[in-house]
Formats: C-alpha cells, sequence, structure tokens
C-alpha cells in the first residue's frame, strides 16, 4: 500500500510538473502570440507609412518637374522676346547706318558744290562758317 501510495504521489507529482511546463509553454506561446500581432500590427502602420512618405516624394517630384516646366517656358519666351527685339535692333541700326550714309553722301556733295561756288567765284576756300 505504501508503494502505492509513492507510486500515485510520484504520478502526481510528475503530473503536476507535466501541467506546470505545459502551462508555461501555453504562457509563452501566448506571449508569442501577442508580440507578433504587435509586430504585424507595426509593420502595417510602417507600410502605410511608406505608402504616405512615397506618395508625397511622388507630388513633390511633379510639383518640381511642373516648375521646371513652367521655368523652361518662360526662359524660351523670354529668349524669343529678346531675339525679336535683337532683330529689331539691328533693323533699326543698319536702316539708321544707310540714312547716315546717305546724309553723309549728301553733305559730302553739299560740300563739294560749295567749295565749287567759292573758287567760280574767286575765293581761294570756303569760309568756316563756325569760326566767325
Amino acid at each position: 500500500m505504501m508503494a502505492n501510495k509513492k507510486a500515485a504521489c510520484c504520478g502526481f507529482m510528475l503530473m503536476w510538473l507535466l501541467a506546470r511546463k505545459l502551462f508555461g509553454k501555453k504562457l509563452s506561446l501566448e506571449q508569442s502570440s501577442f508580440s507578433q500581432q504587435g509586430m504585424e500590427a507595426s509593420i502595417k502602420r510602417l507600410l502605410a507609412e511608406k505608402e504616405e512618405l512615397a506618395m508625397q516624394l511622388t507630388n513633390s517630384l511633379l510639383e518640381m518637374e511642373e516648375e521646371k516646366a513652367i521655368q523652361c517656358a518662360r526662359e524660351k519666351a523670354s529668349i524669343e522676346a529678346i531675339e525679336e527685339k535683337r532683330k529689331l535692333y539691328n533693323s533699326q541700326i543698319t536702316s539708321l547706318s544707310e540714312k547716315l550714309s546717305e546724309e553723309g553722301h549728301t553733305a559730302f556733295a553739299t560740300k563739294e558744290e560749295a567749295d565749287t561756288e567759292f573758287v567760280a567765284e574767286g575765293f581761294s576756300t570756303r569760309p568756316c562758317f563756325l569760326c566767325s
């Protein structure tokens, strides 16, 4: 009977130890499951943040490209306006140069005529009107 009690006590102790180990493993499994859920939630949150940042980056890049296109269009318009003014100024310079050349020839011809008249009237040279 004593052996039965001893065997029963050992069996009970063994069952108790096994139950305790099983409870510990179950508790560890629950903690791991809880940690896994927390990590999965963190991963979802980080993925959402990543998508949001990617969207912000894309929007910023699009805005930069739009600003760049606007700036290029402004620069092109400015260059075209400068080119048009250059053509206009060159045309005006050419026209004024031609007029100045014509006036120079006219003035020279007039001086020649005046010198010829003075010589014809017996003067050796034409008097300087600026000096008198």
